[in-house]
Protein backbone atom coordinates (compact mmCIF):
# COMPACT_ATOMS: atom_id res chain seq x y z
CA UNK A 1 0.00 0.00 0.00
CA UNK A 2 1.19 3.51 -0.49
CA UNK A 3 0.61 7.04 0.99
CA UNK A 4 2.30 8.87 3.40
CA UNK A 5 2.66 8.47 7.54
CA UNK A 6 0.68 5.53 9.52
CA UNK A 7 -2.90 5.10 8.36
CA UNK A 8 -5.59 6.40 10.45
CA UNK A 9 -8.21 4.43 11.67
CA UNK A 10 -11.94 5.30 10.92
CA UNK A 11 -15.27 3.92 12.27
CA UNK A 12 -17.65 1.42 9.96
CA UNK A 13 -19.69 3.60 8.96
CA UNK A 14 -17.32 6.32 8.13
CA UNK A 15 -15.80 3.80 6.17
CA UNK A 16 -18.86 2.23 4.20
CA UNK A 17 -19.63 5.86 3.45
CA UNK A 18 -15.84 6.98 1.80
CA UNK A 19 -16.01 3.74 -0.27
CA UNK A 20 -19.07 4.62 -1.95
CA UNK A 21 -18.18 8.28 -2.37
CA UNK A 22 -15.23 7.11 -4.49
CA UNK A 23 -14.13 9.62 -7.29
CA UNK A 24 -15.02 13.21 -6.66
CA UNK A 25 -13.73 16.91 -7.97
CA UNK A 26 -11.69 17.65 -4.96
CA UNK A 27 -11.90 14.09 -3.23
CA UNK A 28 -10.68 10.80 -4.27
CA UNK A 29 -11.57 7.49 -2.56
CA UNK A 30 -9.54 4.41 -3.65
CA UNK A 31 -10.57 1.03 -1.81
CA UNK A 32 -6.39 -0.44 -1.46
CA UNK A 33 -7.67 -3.77 -0.41
CA UNK A 34 -7.85 -5.94 2.58
CA UNK A 35 -4.78 -6.80 4.61
CA UNK A 36 -5.01 -8.95 8.08
CA UNK A 37 -8.47 -7.72 9.69
CA UNK A 38 -8.03 -4.31 7.80
CA UNK A 39 -9.75 -2.49 5.04
CA UNK A 40 -7.90 0.33 3.72
CA UNK A 41 -8.92 3.39 1.42
CA UNK A 42 -6.49 5.51 -0.06
CA UNK A 43 -8.14 9.30 0.67
CA UNK A 44 -6.59 12.32 -1.59
CA UNK A 45 -8.00 15.53 -1.57
CA UNK A 46 -7.23 19.19 -2.29
CA UNK A 47 -6.46 21.04 0.78
CA UNK A 48 -9.56 23.88 1.14
CA UNK A 49 -6.20 26.64 1.05
CA UNK A 50 -5.56 25.62 -2.87
CA UNK A 51 -9.13 25.93 -3.39
CA UNK A 52 -9.45 29.62 -2.49
CA UNK A 53 -6.57 30.91 -3.92
CA UNK A 54 -6.16 28.38 -6.67
CA UNK A 55 -8.94 27.84 -9.36
CA UNK A 56 -7.53 25.37 -11.11
CA UNK A 57 -5.38 22.88 -8.28
CA UNK A 58 -3.21 20.62 -9.14
CA UNK A 59 -1.65 19.82 -5.82
CA UNK A 60 -3.73 16.69 -3.58
CA UNK A 61 -3.00 15.67 -0.02
CA UNK A 62 -3.39 12.08 0.66
CA UNK A 63 -4.51 9.86 3.43
CA UNK A 64 -4.66 6.14 4.34
CA UNK A 65 -7.42 5.33 6.20
CA UNK A 66 -8.42 1.92 7.64
CA UNK A 67 -12.13 0.13 8.75
CA UNK A 68 -11.67 -2.93 10.61
CA UNK A 69 -13.52 -5.99 8.59
CA UNK A 70 -14.97 -7.47 11.94
CA UNK A 71 -17.22 -3.80 12.56
CA UNK A 72 -18.41 -3.59 8.83
CA UNK A 73 -21.67 -4.57 7.81
CA UNK A 74 -21.67 -8.26 6.60
CA UNK A 75 -23.37 -7.89 3.41
CA UNK A 76 -21.13 -4.19 3.18
CA UNK A 77 -18.04 -6.06 3.77
CA UNK A 78 -19.19 -9.80 1.56
CA UNK A 79 -19.40 -6.96 -1.40
CA UNK A 80 -15.54 -5.63 -1.03
CA UNK A 81 -12.87 -7.26 -3.90
CA UNK A 82 -11.74 -10.32 -2.12
CA UNK A 83 -8.12 -10.16 -0.30
CA UNK A 84 -5.29 -10.59 -2.77
CA UNK A 85 -2.73 -13.08 -1.76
Amino acid sequence: MCGRGKPSRISASEFESDYKIGVGSVTDYTYLGQLGDRAYLRYRYVPMIYMIFNSNPKEMSEQILYGNLSELDKPFRDSLPPQKQ
